[in-house]
């Protein structure tokens, strides 16, 4: 495993379930499994073989290792990570399979998900969710990209994400392969409308980190004036932006590069359900490259069934109705069985525990004069 290096913390608590909850992801696992177990196996095997190539494409194609993935987390949200090794990430159980995805985190936790990645980057960067916290962490994802392409440029992508994320790695990689990286691509879900800052008459578009944020080689080298540890955060407050609306402002505004927009196949969280989840139909399932999930919405638990449904899908397309109707009933169940959210809150994050407890936050006068001290230089390590 790849780290840099830090102190070690200690573990929280895990979160809470609600038997409800439970039940439904154990009757959903029972479902699959019976739909596994009724395939005909002969016809499977000769679809397999047929589209060999797609299956086992994910990281021995050329695109897979030309893309540097980085996953964003922190350690007060290390339970997320436990669905991401359950879903997307389960097919890379071998760590030498993990070459071209990092972990982001701001601590490492021993004895932990952290353990199962065979690369972990750790930012130094101040444990809160403020705007200069995540704009360090912005500054820390490019900074990486800048230092192992240094000697050696074998990356023409970088694309970054957040923990609570599923990631489609097939689609991605080919929808990626059928672009020049030699071309300045900024690549996103686009934000609900334009914004503007203070003294500036054009307005620019970003791409929201919560749906997942893909940058050509190109761009990434004219980038690297703009967005580094040296600069990025403390600029990146001054402008009141968050750190992926400050991507947008400097990529748009500065660089004159357009946003790419991939709506209909990146999928936040921020999205109004009645108008995103609730219409999405299986063949839009199989499209996406992410979802993201929320506490108050579709959980995080059931990203790895959701997983199960797009590779039951690839497998064996004769059994399309039976995985239609079971992506209906997931898809529909968060409207037909709503819960009482009153006094809940995200239970996947420490930190959203230490905040009901505390009942209070700071004052913006106690925030503004907290002082902000620089983020050390990284140092790369590998652990034996």
């Amino acid at each position: 495993m790849y780290l840099i290096s830090s102190r070690f913390i200690r573990r929280y608590s895990k979160p809470r379930y609600y038997c409800k909850r439970d039940l439904l992801i154990s009757w959903l696992i029972v479902i699959i499994f019976l739909l596994t177990i009724s395939f005909n196996l002969e016809k499977s095997y000769s679809f397999i073989q047929k589209h060999h190539s797609s299956f086992y494409s994910l990281y021995s194609t050329p695109i897979a290792k030309r893309t540097l993935i980085i996953v964003r987390t922190s350690h007060h949200c290390e339970s997320r990570l436990k669905y991401l090794l359950t879903s997307w990430i389960s097919r890379y159980k071998d760590k030498q399979n993990q070459q071209n995805i990092f972990l982001l985190t701001d601590h490492y936790i021993k004895n932990s998900s952290y353990d199962k990645f065979a690369n972990v980057i750790l930012t130094n960067c101040p444990q809160t969710h403020n705007k200069f916290d995540l704009c360090c962490k912005t500054a820390n994802e490019f900074e990486f990209y800048y230092n192992v392409t240094k000697d050696n440029n074998q990356f023409d992508w970088m694309c970054r994400f957040d923990d609570d994320q599923y990631l489609n790695l097939d689609n991605l990689y080919s929808y990626l392969g059928e672009l020049d990286s030699s071309i300045p691509y900024y690549i996103g879900r686009t934000s609900t409308h334009p914004l503007g800052i203070h003294g500036l008459k054009q307005k620019f578009r970003f791409a929201t980190y919560g749906g997942g944020v893909c940058y050509s080689k190109v761009l990434l080298k004219k980038l690297r004036l703009y967005i580094n540890k040296s600069i990025t955060p403390n600029e990146c407050v001054k402008t009141g932006l968050s750190d992926d609306a400050y991507m947008g402002y400097t990529i748009e505004h500065k660089l004159n590069v357009s946003l790419t927009v991939l709506n209909d196949r990146l999928h936040s969280h921020l999205e109004h359900l009645d108008i995103s989840f609730r219409r999405l139909t299986l063949q839009n399932l199989l499209q996406a490259i992410t979802f993201g999930f929320a506490w108050d919405r579709y959980q995080l638990s059931w990203m790895p069934i959701i997983h199960e449904i797009i590779q039951l899908a690839k497998q064996n397309l004769n059994n399309e109705h039976s995985l239609m109707l079971l992506w209906n009933f997931l898809r529909d169940y968060e409207k037909l069985h709503p819960e009482n959210l009153t006094e809940k809150f995200d239970d996947s994050c420490t930190s959203y525990h230490k905040r009901v407890k505390a009942a209070k936050t700071p004052s913006k006068t106690q925030q503004l004069t907290t002082r902000i001290t620089p983020v050390e230089k990284i140092t790369v390590k590998k652990i034996v």
